[in-house]
């Protein structure tokens, strides 16, 4: 018997609201959907491999901002106008790049792709999670910039996106204070 509201398909594209806390650290890295049933198909492992160009990762590149698009964006998400533009793959892309999109820029890299169907908020909210799951140390160099990036995002006039950036923040936070305090056990 399969439950489908514990399937990170549907948390991930098809449910609207809050992903429910028990779910959130058993998502792991889970931006959208899931590829796991297909996996585990008999079927499919009778399926050839294609190498034909229009089943492979779609690489997109990052456009500069337009001065209509630099005022519409909420400078609390990021300042996108400070790194420079550069090549992205959708295979496993980054993260921290998933959650600094602006709700122009993800209808522009996902224009006829099925994330879209997850909506901008519900990627943002799903990127958050992620975050949170991520285990970043907070000696590494990328500590400061997903905090900061959260941090952000937890300031968000979006209830939902600012609710799951909290979580993530208080999950890295506990992680942190965690690693500190067997480090003092040493």
């Amino acid at each position: 018997m399969l439950d489908a509201r514990r399937c990170l398909s549907y948390l991930t594209i098809e449910l609207r609201g809050a992903i429910p806390e028990e779910f959130r650290g058993a998502m792991a890295h889970a931006a959208v959907g899931c590829d796991i049933c297909q996996d585990v198909c008999p079927w499919n492992r009778k399926a050839p491999v294609t190498a034909l160009a229009a089943f492979q990762p779609r690489v997109v590149q990052d456009e500069p901002p337009s001065s209509e698009s630099a005022e519409s964006v909420d400078p609390r998400i990021e300042d996108r106008h400070a790194r420079p533009a550069q090549s992205r793959s959708l295979l496993a892309p980054e993260l921290e790049w998933l959650a600094s999109l602006s709700q122009q820029e993800f209808s522009r890299v996902f224009r006829r792709s099925a994330v879209k169907r997850a909506k901008w908020r519900g990627l943002v909210r799903n990127a958050c999670v992620a975050l949170g799951n991520c285990g970043v140390s907070a000696g590494s160099p990328e500590f400061p910039r997903i905090i900061g990036l959260l941090e952000r995002l937890a300031a968000s006039g979006d209830p939902l996106i600012s609710q799951h950036a909290r979580w993530a923040l208080a999950r890295l936070s506990a992680a942190t204070a965690q690693i500190g305090a067997e480090e003092r056990c040493r």
